[in-house]
């Protein structure tokens, strides 16, 4: 399906990094231009991350970057705290879940064990992003999730958000949960507080996750279920990355050169940060959801794009 981009005016470059695991080295820079002459995206400026502490702006400027960070403690690291009202509406909302599952395993006890051991198998029929928060069953993981609560230290209101959309998906594809500080060492943000030095004030910063980028690919049949559970990594790694290059750059008319386009297949952390990039033309374009006012407390600038045409 195609994703038809309504071409700007100007010319604009969108920048994407993956920077959450705490290491620098060969961590990539990807930088999306737009060239209004020729009408297209390339994929120009893909390079790594100085490691050094020396600032050099990076020529030419970006219009935006798109980070896998905790921009509150980067953008304002003397930002107000959650509000108790705040906090109690949160703990309300996961804690109900919790009730109706205690409740639907009290009443319906063998139908509830039934599901469970269901929900342990991976079924190619079901959809990895089927919603199960609305129901009264919820997996295990889930549910030792929420019994571990919310905490204003250790997560923001958006970290709420994303358990109850994605979290059974995450777990069941990659193993993985989303916690705002869970990747984060103050070093990094220190560091990365640096590198935006080198950006000037008119470069947007935002914030969006790997994970969920690829849930949306998925959600959109640009990726496989198969490709998803079992072919992202290894050696079946590079092929993986190369389907979703190719398609992006067939649905999103991208120019990519050979040498760039290498690059990307070969390293996971340059194909992050070509997401990234990708996820930030997706914001250019106002193709995103929008997400709760409860949940963007301490987050406004933490998005998710759509793939899907609209």
């Amino acid at each position: 399906m195609s994703m038809k981009l309504s071409l700007p005016k100007v010319e604009l470059r969108i920048g994407g990094a993956s920077l959450s695991t705490g290491k620098w080295e060969d961590t990539y820079f990807c930088a999306l231009h737009f060239f209004p002459d020729q009408k297209r995206w390339a994929v120009k400026s893909l390079q790594t991350l100085s490691q050094s502490q020396d600032l050099v702006p990076i020529d030419p400027p970006l219009s935006a970057l798109v980070v896998d960070l905790p921009l509150t403690h980067v953008l304002c690291p003397h930002g107000h705290a959650l509000n108790a009202k705040s906090v109690s509406e949160i703990k309300q909302k996961l804690n109900k879940l919790l009730d109706e599952d205690a409740m639907f395993a009290k009443t319906h006890p063998k139908k509830y064990e039934q599901e469970r051991k269901r929900d342990e198998l991976i079924d190619f029929k079901k959809n990895l992003l089927e919603q199960k928060t609305s129901s009264a069953q919820l997996s295990l993981p889930f549910k030792r999730k929420l019994k571990k609560g919310f905490a204003p230290h250790l997560h923001r209101p958006i970290d709420a958000w994303v358990w109850l959309h994605y979290f059974d998906a995450m777990h069941l594809a990659f193993g993985v949960t989303f916690d705002s500080f869970g990747h984060v060492s103050v070093p990094l943000l220190q560091r990365f507080s640096i590198f935006r030095e080198q950006l000037g004030i008119k470069t947007e910063i935002a914030e969006t996750n790997y994970w969920i980028l690829l849930l949306e690919l998925y959600r959109a049949d640009i990726i496989s279920k198969k490709q998803l559970l079992f072919e992202r990594k290894g050696s079946e790694g590079a092929s993986f990355r190369g389907h979703v290059v190719e398609q992006l750059e067939s649905e999103l008319g991208l120019f990519i050169y050979e040498q760039d386009f290498n690059i990307l297949v070969k390293n996971p952390r340059a194909f992050a940060s070509f997401l990234f990039a990708v996820a930030g033309l997706r914001r250019q374009q106002a193709d995103l959801y929008q997400l709760p006012k409860w949940s963007l407390e301490q987050s406004e600038h933490f998005f998710v794009p759509h793939f899907l045409a609209r």
